[in-house]
């Protein structure tokens, strides 16, 4: 099981068991994710976390992602599990090889949107 220092701001992994991995360090700023297994679930985000960078596909779905995330980049993400409700802070969102079957922000609001060869399934919700 890895032990993370308390105070890390940067992790970059490649294939990991999740399963023996409880939680993340408190003070995660970014988080980056290089083949993920498609059978795992993460463990929860810190709420520290404002960038996750992933590149590989979660069948069981990602976690709640948190209020401050201000940059999702993700390739790879499977079409039928979803995807949590982006956060409000968030800004950049690069999206590759991948689909969401649901959304609840419409593109508009985004500040910068990349996405490259993507299918993009999405129920647009007027705000309040």
């Amino acid at each position: 099981m890895p032990i993370f220092p308390a105070g890390l701001r940067y992790l970059s992994v490649g294939w990991v068991d999740w399963n023996a991995v409880p939680a993340l360090p408190s003070m995660l700023e970014t988080f980056k994710i290089i083949g993920a297994s498609t059978d795992v679930l993460l463990p929860v985000f810190p709420n520290s976390l404002w960038s996750f960078i992933a590149d590989g596909a979660f069948t069981n779905g990602i976690p709640q992602l948190p209020s401050g995330l201000r940059q999702l980049d993700q390739t790879g993400l499977s079409t039928d599990i979803g995807q949590p409700a982006f956060p409000s802070a968030i800004e950049t969102i690069a999206l590759n090889d991948c689909s969401f079957t649901e959304c609840h922000r419409s593109l508009k609001d985004f500040r910068n949107l990349s996405c490259t060869t993507v299918v993009l399934v999405y129920r647009l919700y007027q705000r309040p």
